[in-house]
Parts: C-alpha cells; sequence; structure tokens
C-alpha cells in the first residue's frame, strides 16, 4: 500500500492581520511523522510559507519539495499529481492555517493570497473530500483528514467554487475539523493543541494507522488533555459529531468564564447559543455585539454591557432566561436558573423577566411580496412572528394574490382588522420582504386602520431585501454582511446620511446611503431603480429614499434624528415616531433597515445563518 501525504501550514497571508504563528510548525511536525513510518520524500506533498526563514529547512533537507500557498499552488497539484495514487493508497491530509464553516456547513480554508477583493481564493476542503469519492480519484481508498485551523477571521466575505460532482462511491474517511475560540491553542512544543494531541496518537502507529483505532487512541489523548480548548467536529462513516476539548483560557471577566464553562458542560447546542444570543443582541439594541466570535466571546460581551462586578449583567441574565425557554434547553433549566440564583441580583432577573414578557406580547407582521420583473405586484404571504421572531402558534396565513397597489392596500388592511379584533395589532411592527423592482411601491402609505391615516403614521414599517433574509448564500449578502460589521464598529455620533446618485460607486467610508433624488414608480431601467439595485448589490445595508419630487432635503434631519440615537436598532421606531408627531421631512420616505439578527424565516430549530 502507497501512502501519500497532502500537508499544508500557511503562516504567510497578503492580509497582513491574517498573519499567525505556529501552522508551519504544525506541518513540519507532521511531515517528519509521516517520513518516520517510511512515507516517501515524493510521495508527500508539503505546501508552506512560514513567518521565520528556517521553519522548513529540516524539511527540505529531507528530500521534502516545499511548494507555495496559493489556491492555483494546491488545487493544481491536488488535480494533477493526486490521481495518479495507486490502487488501494492512502491519504494523509492535514492543513493549519485560517479557516471556517459557512452557512452551508463546507469548510472553507484560506489560501496565502485571499483577500477581501480575491474573496475566491478558499480552498473548499468539504467539496474536495466529495470529489475524493468519485472515479476520478480510484486509487484512494482511505483517507485522515486532520484540520487544525484558527477561526478569527470566520466571518470574512469568501465565495467557495461550487460545481457539480460526478457519481460518488464509498471510502473510509474520517475527518477532524478543530477550531479554537480566539486563536490557535498552543502546545508547549509551539504546536496546536489539536496537532499536538493528533501526532501523540499518531505515533502510537508504525504506519498509516487503522482509522477506527486511531479515533479511539486520539479520543483517549483529547479527553486528558490539559490544553487550551477547542471545538472539535468529526465525520466518519458512523456519523458526525461535535464536542469540546481542553480547557478554556480564563479571562478577567469570572462571570462570563463561569457560564460558558457551564453551558458547554451541560451540552447546550451551538446553536441553540448563538439563536439566543442573537435574539439578546437584537433586544438589548447593540448591533456591535455582533461581532463576536465564538461562545465565549459571545457570552463575554453579554457580561461587558453595563456594570458586571461582582454579578452578571441584565444582558447575560436575559440571555440565561431565553436558554431556559429554549425547548432544546428543557432538561438544564433547573441547572441555568440556579446559575442565575449564585450570580445574579434577584432585582435584575425579575427586571429581565419582564421585559420578555411584555415581548412575548408584541408582534411582527411580515409579508413576504413577489412582483413580477416590471416590479408589478402580484402576491402577498403574510406571516405572524414573536419579536424574537419565533414562529407565532396557530397563526397561519394563506398567500393573498393581488393585481394592483388598491388590492394590496385592501389585502393588509384586511388582515390588520383581523389581527386587531384578536387583540394582536397593538404595538404592531409592519415589514415587506421584497426585491429593489419594487422598491418604488411607498408601502408606509398603504391605508391605516384609523380613518385617515396611513400604515406608517400608526406602526413602524420597514423594508427589507428579500434574499438578505432568507437563508440562501448570494455574493450580495456576503457584501451586506461585511458593510454591516463595518458600520456596527463606529458610534452613533460618527455617521450620517450620505446622498448617493446614479452610478455612484458605495462610500468608502461606512455610512447610511439616502437617494439623492426621489425614487418614483417607473419602468424597470428607470434611474431610481437603478440606483436602489445599486446599492443593494454593493452591500448598503441601511437605505432611505423619498419618493415625491417637493420633499426638502432630508440629509440634515436624518443625521440629527440618527445622531440622537443611543443605537442604530433604533431608527425604524424614531422614524415611526417622527411620522406620527409630524409629517415632516420623513413623512414620503421609504427605509430600508437590513440587520443579521432580522431571520424570520430561519427555522429555529436548526442553526441560523450569518
Amino acid at each position: 500500500m502507497t501512502i501519500r501525504a497532502v500537508i499544508v501550514g500557511i503562516e504567510q497571508y497578503k492580509i497582513d492581520d491574517m498573519k499567525v504563528s505556529a501552522p508551519a510548525a504544525n506541518a513540519v511536525a507532521v511531515a517528519n511523522w509521516a517520513l518516520t513510518t517510511g512515507v516517501e520524500p515524493k510521495d508527500i506533498y508539503f505546501f508552506a510559507t512560514a513567518l521565520g526563514a528556517e521553519a522548513t529547512t529540516e524539511i527540505e533537507k529531507a528530500g521534502v519539495e516545499v511548494r507555495g500557498t496559493t489556491l492555483r499552488d494546491i488545487d493544481t497539484v491536488l488535480r494533477e499529481e493526486l490521481p495518479s495514487a495507486e490502487d488501494g493508497s492512502a491519504l494523509l491530509f492535514y492543513w493549519s492555517g485560517h479557516g471556517m464553516t459557512d452557512n452551508k456547513g463546507q469548510r472553507l480554508l484560506f489560501c496565502s493570497d485571499y483577500t477581501e477583493t480575491l474573496r475566491d481564493r478558499v480552498f473548499n476542503a468539504s467539496l474536495f473530500f466529495r470529489k475524493l469519492r468519485t472515479d476520478q480519484y480510484p486509487g484512494l481508498r482511505r483517507m485522515l483528514a486532520l484540520l487544525d485551523v484558527c477561526g478569527t477571521n470566520s466571518r470574512l466575505p469568501v465565495e467557495p467554487a461550487s460545481y457539480e460532482i460526478d457519481q460518488v462511491f464509498p471510502r473510509h474517511h474520517h475527518i477532524f475539523f478543530a477550531t479554537p475560540e480566539g486563536g490557535f491553542a498552543i502546545a508547549a512544543t509551539g504546536q496546536g493543541a489539536f496537532t499536538y494531541c493528533a501526532l501523540q496518537a499518531l505515533k502510537t502507529f508504525s504506519g498509516f494507522p487503522n482509522l477506527k483505532t486511531f479515533k479511539t487512541r486520539l479520543d483517549a489523548e483529547l479527553d486528558g488533555s490539559q490544553l487550551d480548548r477547542f471545538l472539535l467536529s468529526v465525520d466518519t462513516e458512523e456519523g458526525q459529531h461535535e464536542k469540546f476539548v481542553g480547557i478554556a483560557r480564563r479571562s478577567d471577566d469570572q462571570i462570563a468564564d463561569d457560564l460558558t464553562e457551564l453551558v458547554i458542560k451541560l451540552g447546550i447546542s451551538r446553536s441553540a447559543l448563538e439563536r439566543q444570543f442573537r435574539a439578546t443582541a437584537r433586544a438589548m439594541k447593540n448591533d456591535r455585539l455582533l461581532l463576536a466570535q465564538g461562545i465565549a466571546g459571545m457570552i463575554r460581551e453579554l457580561n461587558g454591557v453595563g456594570d458586571r462586578a461582582p454579578r452578571a449583567t441584565y444582558a447575560t441574565v436575559q440571555f440565561v432566561l431565553r436558554l431556559c425557554d429554549d425547548p432544546s434547553v428543557a432538561n438544564n433549566k433547573s441547572a441555568l436558573k440556579n446559575w442565575l440564583e449564585l450570580n445574579a441580583r434577584k432585582a435584575v432577573i425579575a427586571d429581565a423577566g419582564h421585559e420578555l414578557a411584555i415581548e412575548r406580547s408584541r408582534k411582527l407582521l411580515i409579508f413576504d411580496v413577489q412582483a413580477d420583473s416590471n416590479g408589478e405586484l402580484r402576491n402577498l404571504q403574510p406571516f405572524l412572528r414573536n419579536l424574537d421572531l419565533t414562529e407565532v402558534q396557530g397563526r397561519v396565513f394563506d398567500p393573498i394574490p393581488v393585481q394592483s397597489w388598491d388590492d394590496t392596500g385592501r389585502a393588509v388592511l384586511s388582515l390588520l382588522e383581523r389581527l386587531s379584533a384578536e387583540q394582536l395589532a397593538n404595538d404592531l411592527e409592519i415589514h415587506f420582504v421584497l426585491e429593489p423592482v419594487a422598491f418604488d411601491w411607498p408601502f408606509h402609505r398603504l391605508p391605516g386602520l384609523k380613518q385617515g391615516y396611513e400604515l406608517g403614521e400608526e406602526h413602524a414599517v420597514i423594508l427589507h431585501h428579500g434574499p438578505r433574509v432568507k437563508p440562501t448564500p448570494t455574493a450580495a449578502k456576503r457584501a451586506w454582511v461585511e458593510r454591516f460589521n463595518d458600520i456596527s464598529k463606529l458610534s452613533v455620533s460618527e455617521l450620517c446620511w450620505t446622498l448617493c446618485r446614479p452610478g455612484q460607486s458605495l462610500p468608502r467610508q461606512p455610512t447610511l446611503c439616502l437617494a439623492a433624488t426621489a425614487i418614483k414608480r417607473g419602468p424597470v431601467g428607470s434611474s431610481g431603480k437603478k440606483v436602489l439595485n445599486g446599492l443593494i448589490q454593493l452591500g448598503a445595508p441601511y437605505l432611505y429614499w423619498p419618493h415625491d419630487d417637493d420633499e426638502p432635503d432630508a440629509e440634515q434631519p436624518l443625521t440629527e434624528l440618527v445622531r440622537g440615537l443611543k443605537t442604530l436598532a433604533e431608527m425604524p421606531q424614531a422614524i415611526s415616531q417622527k411620522r406620527i408627531a409630524d409629517a415632516g421631512v420623513v413623512r414620503s420616505g421609504s427605509l430600508l433597515w437590513d440587520q443579521p439578527t432580522f431571520q424570520p424565516f430561519a427555522k429555529h430549530s436548526e442553526k441560523v445563518d450569518e
């Protein structure tokens, strides 16, 4: 049996902030093990860029060629040389550097030539492992894949390769994907913590390991590990699972560290933790919370909102109470409540519980708007959601066909009257999800419940770009998340509304966008529609546009309005209150306000996409 080894260690990246120590040392250690077991130097495909010039000298002296780490370098070898492996061969695949898991569950590994412009310079490991099961790689029957990657850049925009896979066949694959929180977990040897543990298990074999035996020995090594903690995802023929291993790095926030340890000990799923974190961030109206990395990072950010010493903050308490109400956490509810009693003031627990009760009484009415290619309205699909975006049980609505603007007004008003009769229309937010082709319809001007009032004078009326709030990845969606993160890093006092004209690119400085001219009803290709569609594609998360030529200049009043807020999340309600208090300059405009926390169509039993 021939053993082939693909070993990658990337420390140098085109983006300076991505430079990291350890991957090259990791790769050298794995290559040395392969050599000691008799793997021929020519059968080791070694790719590395190191911070230190001498890092790979030892491997080069052993006859192993050190190759570059761009996507072209790696992909060319894997497609041209690896398929020639003899029948019955085994593959050791190792990668250390930056990596991430996208919202489709794909394992993506950053190559050294990745930049935010060259977003496709990522290696799609999930796709490659699947291709190894096709007849393009007939000789490779077994594979052990070890991926020790740092996840601190997990929110970078990516455009991985995606193409059809030929028929796949059974293969013996064991894949281990380790991701430390916040940076590489390092062993005393200078290697990554996972790499160290994996090598300890590998060293018990004189050749390519029996995969099941290797997993057993690795599990034993990990269970006794006192190294920095990381998340390990395991994929074998028997199934998939995740677990935390090692010891968490302590911070100066003992409350946050203790809560992190508790939720991990209880085995609360990452999806439940992320779901309730997002709900808390939305309720706290604090966009910066969404920049947190990993479970420890989320909890530390929550416990940093307000005065944390010596007890848990209000945000942390609300987060724990949300977890208590999550159906997937029912078996651990008592343990979480016990933690609250020990670490939070009774008054804070009571206040948070009261706010959650109020939240549960508030509703969102969401219309998924379907329009034809010319922007003419054709169908409304209503949804009633709780404020935390979970479904309101027993409230399912049929689609409503419409043929005109008047039809749309009657349909919305009829549904509002029905909800009002059931006491569900009080303090109601109304959201319209649609494509830019229909953005020229002023939905806030539809009839309200009160005679002579418009919809926007009674409720907060907010528009959303459909592909952003639906769990479907697109290039425009990635650009939006990137722009949203840039804006979230700024304080509200730094923001302003910037006039945007036809043909203008998105301002380099993170800003709120205001259409310079009125966007009136018009055919596809009209200048107004081009402006809005262009800004959407470039990623503008916040847009405001008037619908009448006679509207006064809105830039100054809107800038004053937003700078009077504590957080940007308060803007839709502020616009609504302004419309009710006085017609003013904001009465005519439509507001698009897209935040990652607004995901009404996500399945709440699953991981919410980023």
